[in-house]
């Protein structure tokens, strides 16, 4: 953590994203390997799933760390929101101040770790206009049904030149394109629709928001580092001002 902390400000300088990766793949080539992804329901999955999901962070500790290191480059000071915040393990990391879940098996997990959530969805967000400085997706944006209304609701409770903070799965790296051909056998994915770096920042700027920086998550065997740019780590970040 010291060392990803000592290399934050170099992280996070303001640079020329889409000049960054030349791994990115075209809508065509994006759609050829995309599975027909079954139409289903992530919150009942994911209600299904609490216990297993919230394990998962105490087996990965060392690449947890890592995307929190990720995540803390980015996120600014300010009163920030997560949607789909799950279990509550990022917030609590990242001290983000609300959060929303639908899923109630989550919720309830998430006070076990001393985090209180609202129950709500992406599409319909509980919040007046302009209450955040940030607003975090972080790997939730590939399970919500309307991501156009996600960002619409998630623009309108920004505060103008507030933040949007994305950390996905980008479907365009290795390991992407790996759990998208495998995706249907596994639970926690089988009802994801993942997306490359290029095709979320096309989607993001289609509602206005600017492009600022991306990141990633690489390594591997316990050591991972985070390093500006995306296509080659899985795990993903990117942050977007809002006009």
């Amino acid at each position: 953590m010291n060392k990803n902390g000592e290399r934050h400000e170099e992280r996070t300088r303001e640079y020329d994203v889409r000049n960054d990766d030349n791994e990115g793949l075209s809508q065509a080539e994006f759609t050829e390997i995309q599975p027909l992804i079954p139409v289903g329901n992530n919150v009942e999955r994911y209600d299904d799933l609490a216990v297993e999901y919230d394990v998962w962070y105490d087996a990965n500790e060392r690449l947890f760390e890592a995307e929190v290191a990720a995540l803390q480059a980015i996120i600014p000071d300010g009163y920030g929101l997560e949607v789909g915040a799950g279990s509550g393990r990022f917030m609590k990391a990242l001290g983000i101040d609300r959060g929303i879940e639908p899923a109630k098996n989550m919720r309830q997990i998430a006070k076990t770790h001393e985090v209180l959530l609202d129950e709500g969805v992406a599409e319909d967000l509980p919040f007046p206009d302009g209450r955040f400085d940030y607003v975090a997706f972080l790997t939730s944006l590939e399970f919500v049904a309307d991501k156009h209304t996600a960002l619409t609701e998630a623009k309108r409770v920004l505060r103008p030149g507030g933040r949007l903070i994305i950390a996905f799965l980008n479907a365009a790296s290795e390991e992407g394109r790996q759990l998208v051909a495998a995706q249907n056998d596994l639970p926690f994915f089988e009802y994801a629709s993942f997306l490359t770096a290029d095709q979320l920042m096309e989607l993001i700027e289609s509602h206005g928001f600017w492009c600022h920086t991306v990141s990633q998550v690489v390594g591997e065997d316990d050591t991972f580092e985070v390093l500006e740019g995306h296509g080659d780590g899985l795990y993903t970040v990117l942050a977007a001002i809002r006009p």
